[in-house]
């Protein structure tokens, strides 16, 4: 599923330059900086800012994916004094 999602934000951002805009606002905070480098290979331009992905994950992660398996208990309930129950 999120390899349909990227695939299908990929090919937006190449048909649809304003939605792609609106869909780059949800992953980044702030603005971008661009910064002009040259270099042996050649010229080229370096971008920094900050910016989250987990927009690229809404609605492709359930959470019965994520929880605890029945029947499975955290080592940390085996050690004396952490049960309710004496013993």
């Amino acid at each position: 599923m999120l390899t349909e999602r990227l695939t299908f934000w990929h090919d937006l951002m190449h048909r649809n330059p304003v939605e792609a805009r609106r869909l780059l606002t949800k992953l980044l905070r702030g603005r971008l900086i661009f910064e002009p480098n040259d270099d042996a290979t050649g010229r080229y331009s370096e971008f920094s800012g900050e910016g989250a992905v987990s927009a690229l994950f809404e609605g492709c992660i359930s959470p019965e994916v994520v929880v605890t398996p029945a029947g499975f208990e955290p080592a940390i309930s085996t050690l004396k004094g952490s049960r309710p129950w004496p013993g």
